[in-house]
């Protein structure tokens, strides 16, 4: 199997939906409605059939720099919801942690 035959697999970025890719081929997707939508996001298949990696955040590198949006927003914005995501749960967990469960047993 040559790299012609390898794909980066379908993927989701919070903002856009990637539709699988040739390796070697950069995908495009419109801008997301907070940007400009007449003009594309890029995300590039490398020659192993990959999506390319950050080196600093160790996540698929996407670029929005066309969009003229602040993502650092969008991140700010994830992590945010994680964390009251994480709190909510974690309430729950003390809760269920306090109740006492009997279990009859029939002889």
């Amino acid at each position: 199997m040559g790299w012609q035959d390898l794909f980066c697999p379908a993927t989701f970025d919070g903002w856009g939906c990637w539709d699988a890719t040739s390796a070697g081929d950069v995908a495009e997707i419109p801008c997301p409605s907070e940007g400009n939508s007449s003009r594309k996001v890029k995300k590039r298949c490398s020659e192993n059939g990959y999506w390319e990696i950050n080196a600093d955040t160790r996540e698929e590198k996407v670029d929005y720099r066309e969009c003229n949006i602040n993502v650092s927003n969008f991140v700010k914005l994830e992590n945010f919801i994680a964390i009251i995501f994480l709190l909510i749960f974690s309430r729950l967990v003390q809760k269920t942690d306090r109740i006492s469960f009997r279990i009859p047993f029939s002889t």
